[in-house]
């Protein structure tokens, strides 16, 4: 539930653009709102584990990355 809520507040902000146009994105590709949201939450939540795994600071192109692969999921 704190990944949807981060997502929703990524969606607001003006430093993370790249999260509201994924989210347009997969709605207009037919993903219900909920869905899209899960998506997104999910990639942050692989850039989180990389980040405890790797023991580094949040990549902020990865996650990107990630997002823009979407509706594809990241494996882990």
């Amino acid at each position: 539930m704190e990944l949807i809520q981060a997502i929703q507040q990524q969606k607001q902000s003006d430093e993370t653009p790249f999260v509201m146009q994924a989210y347009i994105r997969l709605t207009q590709d037919g993903h219900e709102s909920e869905e899209a949201d899960e998506l997104i939450a999910c990639c942050l939540a692989n850039e989180l584990k990389a980040m405890d795994k790797e023991n580094r600071d949040f990549n902020l192109e990865r996650y990107k990355q990630l997002i823009a692969w979407l509706p594809l999921l990241p494996e882990n």
